[in-house]
């Protein structure tokens, strides 16, 4: 009886024991849980860097209709740095961020791609350029510019410090990109200053090239801030251009059998320039009637020459004596063919054909001469392409002796003739005076 009671005592010791630290451990666990909680930040969206997209053309070329421009926007690795420099982060969800022109609502397509297009339009206006945006202005050349907006704000920074990207160009065909990278670095910083304990994007700074170093910290008993990173260099702007020359083809007629009021009918042929485009022809210098009979009545209408998807593009004309064409704004590396058609009709008639080239400023360059009814031929440039003016001139020349109505053969017995004549005439006066006498 005296072992039960004290067995139960001791259960009882023991429940009392186990609530106790049960109890204990409640109480510490609510102590825990009811201290303030690990500071995390709420997460600030990015905002926007808008920079300058420059387009140099010759001055009498038009913007191609293919003149759209790629970039891709890239997470870069980031840096601790040394000593007094503020840590760089990698950039987070490049392709969250968004690409357009300012003044217009990005596509839907573009948004979070991180590839991006940018275009100009063919009838977009022209400027002289800015200052300081990288550009020796040359009265030779024209400026196309678009404002270009990066939206940062579909990105989360989680933490002060700075996040990092690159930004590149893609290659665009007929046209010489800016292939230098740029480093786009995001500024982010806790306000607990202004008492909120909150972050902010404090600023986009975009540099060029591939920015590897930190920002340094600056601090003093005023101000405080951060200097750019070691060597980099501001940018605001890519600059391309749309190298181009222009294709020059005139007649002349010579001879003193030759029909100055002919017209002679040519073929420009291209090949390698940009696709689905139309380069202008200055019909100025030629006739150009409208109507499904008038000479050059194509011309009325499209006053340009129009490639396909693959740079191909073909033109068709009439030029009489002292007349030309001229097509603007080839881009480098165009190749082409001209032929005087019909060779041999003009063969029948009596004409003889000089050809001659001012080839990438080299003069009196010999074509190639084709066959058939393409006898009168000039292809050029089939190793570099026209990165020059370049005129191919055709001379078409007829000569004839005409007949004066006196037979030269016949010349020498009339002048026998007339000598005898002579002498018989001499002899009868003499007789005659002797007569006389």
């Amino acid at each position: 009886m005296k072992n039960a009671k004290r067995r139960n005592r001791l259960i009882a010791i023991v429940t009392a024991v186990i609530i106790i630290v049960i109890a204990s451990i409640t109480a510490f666990a609510e102590s825990v849980n009811g201290a303030k909680d690990a500071f995390t930040y709420e997460p600030t969206s990015g905002t926007t860097l808008n920079f300058t997209k420059y387009l140099v053309l010759e001055k009498d070329a038009n913007i191609p209709p293919t003149a759209v421009f790629d970039f891709a926007l890239t997470n870069a690795s980031g840096t601790k740095g040394g000593e007094g420099t503020i840590p760089v982060y990698d950039g987070l969800d490049a392709d969250k961020a968004v690409i357009f022109t300012s003044g217009t609502a990005p596509e839907a397509s573009s948004k979070n791609s991180g590839s991006y297009s940018i275009a100009f339009p063919s009838g977009a206006q022209t400027t002289p350029g800015a200052s300081g945006d990288g550009i020796a202005n040359d009265e030779n050349k024209k400026y196309a510019a678009q404002q270009v907006v990066i939206d940062f704000s579909g990105i989360a920074f989680s933490k002060p410090g700075v996040y990092r990207y690159h930004l590149n160009e893609q290659t665009t065909q007929g046209f010489n990109i800016d292939q230098e990278e740029r480093t786009i670095d995001v500024y982010v910083e806790d306000t607990a200053s202004s008492g909120t304990d909150t972050l902010r994007v404090s600023g986009i700074v975009m540099y060029k090239g591939s920015v590897t170093n930190a920002p340094v910290y600056i601090s003093g008993t005023t101000t405080s801030g951060t200097s750019h990173p070691s060597g980099a260099e501001k940018n605001a702007s890519f600059i391309n251009k749309y190298p181009s020359s222009d294709l020059i083809v005139q007649k002349f007629v010579t001879g003193n059998q030759s029909d100055r009021s002919e017209f002679f009918d040519f073929r420009v042929d291209i090949s390698n320039a940009v696709g689905n485009a139309q380069y202008e022809v200055d019909i100025s210098n030629m006739v150009v009637e409208s109507g499904a009979d008038g000479i050059n009545s194509v011309l009325a209408t499209k006053q340009y020459i129009e490639t396909d998807a693959n740079g191909n593009g073909s033109l068709e004309f009439k030029l009489q004596h002292g007349q030309s064409i001229r097509i603007y704004g080839l881009n480098e590396g165009t190749f082409y063919t001209v032929r005087e058609l019909n060779g041999e009709d003009l063969d029948k008639e009596g004409y003889s054909t000089k050809v001659t080239v001012t080839d990438n400023g080299a003069s009196g360059t010999t074509p190639t001469a084709g066959s058939g009814s393409d006898t009168r031929i000039a292809y050029l440039n089939s190793g570099t392409g026209i990165y020059e003016v370049n005129t191919v001139t055709f001379t078409n020349t007829k000569n004839g002796v005409l007949p004066t109505g006196i037979d030269m053969k016949i010349i020498p017995v009339i002048l026998a003739a007339v000598l005898f004549i002579g002498a018989i005439s001499v002899l009868t006066v003499r007789m005659a005076r002797k007569d006389e006498e």
